[in-house]
């Protein structure tokens, strides 16, 4: 769907549907992020009433795995991959995801929360930008495999590796939780792209490495438990 040019924001913006308009989903693999949500099944704080350490799944040994070893900060943007059974139960019920009656291989769901602080974002129409744009990033990374590198006249331009697109990107299982800056909301995608395809390649190989050791020798012990990493003034949750 075509959008309008009212809507069109930015000239990064623009130049990122101009980059999409290229390529036909029939020119690749994976042409699109199915749904966003729907694919959260709990919450990344728990209640404000009632047990605090009511996580999905009380046996995964990632309890016991220090969070910065889940963690991966790069320009500022920070990413915390949650295993889905550490997510606490949510107040509301989730329900699933959107039915689509014609499921499409090329299509993956991805689980994606950003945090934001009223002290720093302290309007739901700048919060709602910043998570929309970490979303777009990320579908163009993982769907289109979206770098930048510069053009003739040495500006940074965004391209399309159709080779680089791979659902491996994403790794099942995990919630990825965005801790954006400030700064981001007015952030170019051609600074923003490679951004996000640093944290993404980074989580894939923290989460495998940390898979590994859950399945061997077993997680190390930390003194932290999610609940003691609440605050009482918490962000929100996009």
């Amino acid at each position: 769907m075509l959008r309008a040019e009212s809507d069109v924001e930015t000239v990064e913006e623009a130049a990122v549907l101009e980059c999409e308009s290229w390529l036909s989903p029939r020119q690749s693999i994976l042409h699109s992020i199915q749904q966003f949500k729907g694919t959260t099944p709990g919450t990344v704080f728990p209640a404000r009433w009632g047990n605090r350490n009511a996580v999905l799944d009380p046996t995964h040994p990632a309890l016991r795995t220090p969070h910065s070893q889940m963690t991966v900060t790069f320009s500022a943007l920070t990413l915390r991959i949650v295993p889905k059974g550490l997510l606490y139960h949510p107040s509301i019920p989730v329900g699933p995801a959107p039915y689509n009656p014609k499921q499409d291989p090329g299509q993956v769901d991805v689980s994606v929360r950003v945090v934001m602080g009223a002290n720093k974002f302290p309007s739901a129409v700048m919060r709602a930008k910043v998570a929309s744009k970490i979303k777009n990033a990320m579908s163009l990374v993982v769907t289109r495999g979206a770098y930048v590198e510069e053009n003739a006249e040495g500006k940074p331009k965004i391209e399309f590796r159709e080779k680089d697109a791979s659902r491996d990107w994403i790794r099942n299982g995990y919630t990825y939780v965005f801790h954006p800056p400030p700064e981001l909301y007015r952030m170019p995608y051609q600074t923003l792209i490679p951004i996000v395809r640093k944290l993404l390649g980074t989580a894939r190989y923290r989460g495998q490495k940390l898979e590994d050791l859950w399945a061997g020798r077993g997680a190390p012990r930390s003194r932290s438990t999610p609940a003691n990493h609440q605050s009482r003034n918490r962000p929100s949750q996009v």
